[in-house]
């Protein structure tokens, strides 16, 4: 508003999860997934109106590509939701949960319209498994209390069950809450067999890396990454006294730099335009490149006097 943009400007409201709440934020139940997705978009969409379409966040890097008038790369998730170029609704969308802090967990999800699958791959493990920041909150420390004093309904003590079903489907219509699980109900043998399929076929389709072992994946990508290219380092006089320029030739590097001064090292310090002054005194620096998921470059080493 304040620019003048406020009537020709896609604006996109959403929210977390909520967290610390039972089957809230990282839980593939409805509870868990369902957030807020607010557009305004004057002129492009209509004021009040409401899509009931499923959706995923993930969409909203092809829509917000796309509005812009930037194709959407061949690779990239997710379906274009508005304007010129949107796309149809899918029959699914998907949802994942694995490890969750120090505790080891397997579920994949799909959505439709009416339904909800899950598939758990380790049904020996309990939902209730330990996580040290959950167990903090104050409401899973009432339902673990309420749970160990056998005053849960049998809704509420489901939580605890060990083992979890190998299956679980929900008509999220009538049964918002995902309680009433209809896996193993013969009315709805056809909407399991399709949600499986439509699971698993997702599943082959984006490769899923969770159904492999965390020490066996890393292993993997350690042989694959890429070392970053060392930086080209030198030294030049500016108004305050020096400073580095640097640069790496692998797309996407940072660099970082350090300084020693009367025998002592500064800390390593992220090098920016706004940040590459040396400290009065100093002798030696050093400087090396790094980019998530490569290896980081060779140190480069050079005397300033």
């Amino acid at each position: 508003e304040d620019d003048g943009l406020a009537e020709n400007t896609l604006v996109v409201f959403w929210s977390d999860h909520g967290q610390g709440m039972p089957r809230g934020k990282r839980w593939i139940y409805d509870s868990g997934t369902h957030v807020p997705v607010i557009m305004r978009w004057p002129g492009k969409l209509e004021k009040q109106s409401v899509r009931k379409d499923i959706v995923t966040l993930i969409d909203l890097t092809a829509t917000t590509l796309s509005v812009a008038g930037v194709e959407p790369p061949e690779y990239t998730h997710g379906r274009v939701l508005i304007g010129e170029k949107k796309e149809p609704e899918p029959d699914y969308v998907f949802a994942h949960r694995d490890r969750m802090d120090e505790s080891y967990e397997l579920q994949r999800s799909a959505r439709s319209r009416n339904f909800r699958y899950i598939r758990n791959y380790e049904p020996e493990k309990t939902y209730a498994q330990g996580i040290e920041y959950m167990d903090k909150m104050p409401a899973m420390k009432q339902w673990r209390r309420l749970h160990a004093e056998g005053k849960l309904t049998a809704a509420q003590g489901h939580w605890f069950a060990k083992p979890k079903p190998i299956e679980e489907l929900y008509d999220c219509e009538n049964d918002p809450h995902n309680v009433h699980n209809l896996a193993n109900d013969p009315n709805h043998a056809s909407t399991l067999s399709k949600m499986r399929k439509a699971t698993e076929d997702w599943q082959i389709d984006v490769g899923d890396l969770g159904m492999i072992s965390e020490p066996v994946l890393m292993e993997r990508i350690e042989k694959l990454r890429v070392k970053v290219a060392a930086p080209e380092l030198r030294v030049e006089a500016s108004d305050d006294g020096l400073r580095i320029v640097a640069a790496s030739a692998t797309e996407g590097a940072s660099i970082t730099y350090r300084s020693q001064a009367n025998g002592t090292w500064s800390p390593w310090i992220l090098y920016s335009e706004a940040n590459r002054q040396l400290q009065i005194g100093s002798d030696l620096i050093e400087v090396k490149a790094c980019r998530i998921g490569c290896k980081d470059s060779a140190t480069v080493r050079k005397k300033i006097n």
